[in-house]
C-alpha cells in the first residue's frame, strides 16, 4: 500500500489532476422507464407486508422506492465510508456535480457509467429480496391473486441474493466494483483537483490505516421458483439432494394456492428473473487498490467473501469480509419471456421428479 500511495502522490505532486468541480451530464441507462414495474410492485408488497412472516427475520421495510442516484451519493461520500479523507478533499468532492444534477457528490465515472440503471429502484432488506425471489400470483379466468410466498421452499432459510445471480458475464451485462481505502482515495483526488499537498499527505497517511472496502453489484438475480421449475441454477442435477430441494420448493408453491383454485386451468405467474443492485461500505480489506470486475469468479454476501477475477484494470488479488448490505431492485424478465405454467404444468413435474428419487 505504501508504494501505492506514493506513487499516487508522485503523481498528484507532478500536476497529473486538473481542477473539476463540474462534470459531464450523467444519465440512468433506462431513466424512468422501469416505473410501471415499481409502482405495481410497490403495491404488491404494501399488500402483502402484513402476512409475510420470515424465520429470523425482520419485516418492517420490504420495500420502498428510493433515487439511486442519490444512494450511490451516499455510498460513496467520504463521511459515510470513512477512510481519513483529509477536510480539504472532501469539500472538493462535495462539490462535485454533473451538469444535470442538483445534488453535489462523489461518485466514480465506472460506477455511474455502470451501475446508475434506472432514475428510481426498490430498496430491500434481505426479507424482501427473499419474498420478490420467492413470490407469485395465480390467475383464475382474468382475476390475478395478489402476490404470494412460498415460504415453507427450503431456500427461504439463510435465503443469499448471491446463489442466484447469473454469474456469467456473456449472459447479461453486469458489473462488480470493489475498492478499499487506497482506491477510494486515488479515485476521489483524480477528479477533485486542485487539493494541497498537506491535504494529500493527510488523506495517503489515514488511508493506509484503515481497514476497508466497499462494494457494488449490478446484476441479474434468477426467481428461485423459476429456477425450480425449469431445473436450473442450484436445482440443477439429478442428486437426491437437489431433486428432493427441488420438489419441496415446487410444492411450498401449491401450498400457498387456495384449495378451490388448484384446478388445471389456474395459470401461476412466475418472473424469471430481476435486475439487482447491491452495495456494502461496511467490508473489510486484503486488497490494495481499485478494481472494476467482471462477476465471474465466486461470491457470497452477508458475512461471506468476495472474490472475482479483475477485468480492464488487471486482476487484484483480494478477500474482503460484508457485514451488511443493500439490495435494489430495477426491473423484471430482463431478456426472458417467461413460461406459461399451469397447475397441471407444476403437479405432473412434482410427481415425474418424485418418480426418480423412489
Amino acid at each position: 500500500m505504501k508504494k501505492l500511495t506514493m506513487i499516487l502522490l508522485s503523481c498528484l505532486l507532478l500536476g497529473c489532476i486538473s481542477p473539476s468541480e463540474n462534470q459531464i451530464a450523467v444519465n440512468s441507462k433506462i431513466g424512468d422507464s422501469n416505473k410501471r414495474f415499481i409502482d405495481k410492485t410497490l403495491k404488491e408488497f404494501s399488500l402483502a407486508k402484513k402476512e409475510f412472516q420470515l424465520t429470523n427475520s425482520n419485516t418492517s421495510e420490504i420495500g420502498k422506492s428510493v433515487n439511486l442516484y442519490d444512494e450511490l451519493l451516499a455510498l460513496f461520500d467520504p463521511d459515510n465510508f470513512s477512510c481519513g479523507c483529509d477536510d480539504e478533499l472532501k469539500n472538493k468532492l462535495k462539490k462535485l456535480k454533473p451538469a444535470n444534477k442538483d445534488k453535489a457528490g462523489f461518485i466514480p465515472a465506472d460506477v455511474t457509467k455502470n451501475v446508475y440503471y434506472a432514475d428510481n429502484v426498490i430498496l430491500l432488506d434481505k426479507s424482501g429480496s427473499s419474498i420478490l425471489a420467492h413470490g407469485f400470483q395465480y390467475k383464475s379466468g382474468t382475476a390475478v391473486s395478489k402476490l404470494l410466498f412460498a415460504r415453507n421452499a427450503p431456500t427461504v432459510k439463510n435465503f443469499n441474493e448471491s446463489d442466484f445471480i447469473e454469474k456469467n458475464p456473456k449472459t447479461y451485462n453486469s458489473f462488480f466494483y470493489t475498492v478499499d481505502c487506497s482506491g477510494y482515495l486515488s479515485a476521489a483526488i483524480s477528479v477533485a483537483g486542485g487539493v494541497g499537498k498537506n491535504a494529500l499527505k493527510s488523506s495517503a497517511s489515514a488511508a493506509q490505516t484503515k481497514d476497508k472496502s466497499l462494494l457494488v453489484i449490478n446484476g441479474v438475480m434468477y426467481s428461485t421458483l423459476y429456477q425450480a421449475f425449469k431445473g436450473e441454477g442450484v436445482f440443477k442435477g439429478n442428486s437426491r439432494e437437489v431433486m428432493t430441494s427441488r420438489i419441496e420448493t415446487l410444492l411450498a408453491i401449491i401450498s400457498e394456492i387456495p384449495p378451490l383454485q388448484r384446478i388445471p386451468g389456474t395459470e401461476i405467474i412466475i418472473n424469471a428473473n430481476y435486475r439487482i443492485i447491491i452495495t456494502s461500505d461496511s467490508g473489510t480489506s486484503s486488497f490494495n487498490g481499485e478494481a472494476k470486475l467482471v462477476a465471474n469468479g465466486g461470491f457470497s454476501f452477508g458475512a461471506g467473501s468476495v472474490s472475482a477475477e479483475g477485468e480492464g484494470k488487471g486482476s487484484v488479488s483480494r478477500k474482503s469480509n460484508f457485514s451488511s448490505f443493500k439490495t435494489y431492485i430495477i426491473e423484471e424478465n430482463v431478456g426472458a419471456v417467461p413460461q406459461t405454467i399451469t397447475y397441471t404444468d407444476l403437479t405432473t413435474l412434482i410427481s415425474d421428479l418424485q418418480s426418480k428419487i423412489k
